[in-house]
C-alpha cells in the first residue's frame, strides 16, 4: 500500500513536469512567431519606406521633364532652346538638364518639298527680302526666271520669264516716293530687254501683291560686262544704286518718275574684276557732301585688292585707297552689320580667310587665317551671334568669331561645300553640299556635330537661304538640277535628364534619375509632344 501511494505521488509529480514543459514550448514558440512576425512586419516597413521614397523621387523628376517640355513648348523654334527650371515637389528638388537639343522635321512630315522647277539652272544666291510689309524669299535661275515666294510658302507669290540669265543675286529696295512699295533690281544678260551691251539690270516695280511687277526701267552697263555680284541699295539717298561690271564701279538713280539714271562711273586702277561687293555704308560724321562709303573686292588669279571708294552728292565717285590682300583669288565677303565701324570677313579660292575693321578712317587689317579646303563662295556673318561661318569644299565647316580666332569646325563627310552656309536663330548651322543633302551642324562645346540632314536634292548651286517662318524655320535653296526646295523645319528633338538635387544642377547621390528622349511640334501644331523613349536609371 505504501508502494502505490509513492508511485501515485509521483505521477503528480510526472504531470506537473509535462505542464510545465508544454507551457514553454508553446512560449519558446510563440515567441519564434512574434519575433518571425516582427521582423517580416519590420523589413515590409523598410522597403515600404524605400519604395515610397523612390517614388517621391521618381515623381520630382518627372516633374522636372514635364516643366522642361512646357518650356520647350512655349518657345518659338527659331530661338535657343530655353534655360530649364528646377522643379521642387514633395520637399524634394530637381534639376533637368539637356543632353541634346536642336530644330529637326517631325519624322511625320516630308523632310522637304520641292516648291518649283525651271528650264535653267539655279546658279546664283537667293536672298531674303525683309523690308517694311516684304519678307520674301527671291530668286533667279540660269534662263533668266525670278521666281518670288512668300517666306515660309510653298506657293509663287509672282514669277517672271525675262530671258537671258540672272547672272547675281537680285537686290529688293524701297521704292521712293511709293509707300508700301519696292523695286526688284534683277541683273540680267543676253536678255532682249537689255541694250546692244549684252547686259543690264531690270528695275520691277513690286507692290506686295500676287500680281507680276511690272517693268519700270533698264539700268545699262558701262562696259557690257555682267553684273555678276549683288548690287547695294545706298543707306542714304532714297532710289540710288550702287553696282559693278567688271572692273567698273557704276551709280544710277531710280527716280519717282520712273527712270533709270546714270549718276556716275569709275574705273578702278588694275583693271582687275570686281569679285565681291559692293557694299554701302552712311557717313554719319564730318561727311561734307559725302553720303556713303563703298567697298569692293577686285581679284585675279595673280592678285587681290580691297577698294574703298566715296560717294559725293556733287562729285559722284571717288576713289579712296586701295589695299592688297593676303591671297589672290577672293572668292566673297561678308560684313559684321550695316553701319560703321564694322568686321568684313573676305574669303579666297585657295582657302585663305582675312579679317578687316572698316571704318571712318578706311580699313584696318586684323588677321588672316587658313582652313582645310579651297573655298569657292562668301562667309556668312550671324549677326546674332557675333560669328561667320566658312564652308570649304574639303566638306568642313569653320565658324570664327570677330577676332578671326577659331570657335569650332565640322570635319564633314567629303562632299564639297561650294555654297555660302547660314544659321537659324537657334544658332544651327546649315550648308547645302554637292552631295544633294543639306546639312544641320550644331557647335557643342566647341566641336561641330552633325544633327540632321534633309535630301538627296541634287547638287546644290543656290546658297541655303534660312530664317523664321509660320512652320517654325524655313530653308530655301536651289540645285544644278533646276529644282528649287524648301525644308520646313517644325518641331524640336531634345533628350533630356532630370534627377534629385541639393545643389542645381549636380545631381545628389545615386538616386532614380529620369532620361527621356521627346519631339516637340508638328507641322501646324507646334504644342504636339511625341515622347520617344524614356528610362529611370541610378547613378
Amino acid at each position: 500500500m505504501t508502494a502505490i501511494l509513492a508511485l501515485l505521488k509521483d505521477r503528480r509529480r510526472s504531470q506537473r513536469g509535462s505542464v510545465l514543459s508544454g507551457v514553454l514550448i508553446m512560449t519558446a514558440f510563440i515567441a519564434i512567431i512574434s519575433g518571425a512576425l516582427m521582423t517580416e512586419l519590420s523589413t515590409n516597413f523598410i522597403l515600404s519606406h524605400t519604395r515610397l521614397n523612390r517614388v517621391a523621387n521618381q515623381a520630382t523628376d518627372n516633374s522636372a521633364i514635364e516643366l522642361s517640355v512646357s518650356r520647350l513648348q512655349s518657345t518659338q523654334l527659331n530661338a535657343p532652346c530655353p534655360a530649364l527650371p528646377t522643379t521642387t515637389v514633395n520637399n524634394l528638388t530637381a534639376s533637368a538638364t539637356y543632353l541634346s537639343c536642336w530644330p529637326t522635321v517631325d519624322v511625320r512630315s516630308p523632310q522637304f518639298r520641292q516648291i518649283g522647277s525651271s528650264s535653267g539652272a539655279f546658279n546664283v544666291d537667293g536672298m531674303h527680302a525683309e523690308l517694311g510689309q516684304l519678307n520674301d524669299y527671291i530668286v533667279g535661275d540660269a534662263d533668266g526666271n525670278v521666281f518670288d515666294y512668300p517666306f515660309g510658302s510653298v506657293t509663287q507669290r509672282w514669277g517672271l520669264d525675262l530671258d537671258g540669265a540672272v547672272t547675281a543675286t537680285p537686290l529688293v529696295m524701297a521704292r521712293p516716293g511709293y509707300s508700301g512699295q519696292y523695286l526688284d533690281v534683277i541683273p540680267l544678260s543676253g536678255s532682249p530687254s537689255c541694250p546692244t551691251s549684252g547686259s543690264c539690270l531690270n528695275v520691277m516695280i513690286d507692290n506686295t501683291s500676287f500680281t507680276t511687277p511690272p517693268l519700270m526701267c533698264v539700268i545699262t552697263t558701262t562696259s557690257g560686262a555682267a553684273v555678276t555680284t549683288q548690287p547695294a541699295a545706298s543707306p542714304s539717298v532714297g532710289g540710288l544704286v550702287y553696282f559693278a561690271d567688271s572692273a567698273n564701279l557704276e551709280a544710277d538713280v531710280i527716280t519717282t518718275g520712273g527712270a533709270c539714271n546714270p549718276k556716275s562711273s569709275a574705273t578702278i586702277s588694275g583693271n582687275r574684276p570686281v569679285v565681291a561687293g559692293p557694299v554701302a555704308f552712311r557717313c554719319t560724321g564730318g561727311c561734307g557732301q559725302i553720303v556713303d562709303y563703298i567697298y569692293a573686292i577686285v581679284s585675279s588669279v595673280t592678285s587681290s585688292r580691297l577698294v574703298e571708294y566715296t560717294y559725293d552728292s556733287n562729285e559722284g565717285l571717288e576713289s579712296v585707297g586701295s589695299w592688297s590682300l593676303p591671297w589672290a583669288n577672293a572668292s566673297g565677303i561678308a560684313v559684321q552689320s550695316a553701319t560703321l565701324p564694322a568686321g568684313l570677313a573676305i574669303t579666297f579660292g585657295g582657302g585663305g580667310v582675312a579679317l578687316y575693321r572698316l571704318g571712318s578712317n578706311g580699313p584696318t587689317f586684323l588677321n588672316s587665317q587658313q582652313v582645310g579646303g579651297g573655298v569657292a563662295d562668301a562667309p556668312y556673318w550671324c549677326s546674332q551671334c557675333n560669328l561667320f561661318g566658312v564652308g570649304a569644299q574639303n566638306g568642313g565647316l569653320y565658324l570664327f568669331n570677330s577676332s578671326l580666332n577659331p570657335i569650332a569646325s565640322y570635319a564633314g563627310t567629303g562632299s564639297a561645300i561650294n555654297t555660302t552656309p547660314a544659321v537659324d536663330g537657334a544658332g544651327d548651322w546649315y550648308f547645302g553640299a554637292d552631295d544633294g543633302y543639306v546639312h544641320e551642324v550644331q557647335n557643342q562645346g566647341g566641336q561641330m556635330v552633325q544633327v540632321n540632314r534633309y535630301g538627296s536634292m541634287g547638287t546644290v548651286g543656290s546658297s541655303v537661304t534660312v530664317g523664321g517662318c509660320a512652320t517654325g524655320i524655313c530653308v530655301y535653296l536651289g540645285t544644278l538640277g533646276n529644282r528649287l526646295y524648301l525644308v520646313p523645319l517644325d518641331a524640336r528633338d531634345a533628350v533630356l535628364s532630370a534627377c534629385i538635387t541639393s545643389a542645381p544642377p549636380t545631381c545628389s547621390g545615386a538616386n532614380p534619375r529620369l532620361w527621356a528622349s521627346v519631339e516637340v511640334g508638328a507641322s501646324g501644331s507646334p504644342q504636339t509632344v511625341h515622347v520617344e523613349g524614356w528610362s529611370y536609371y541610378s547613378g
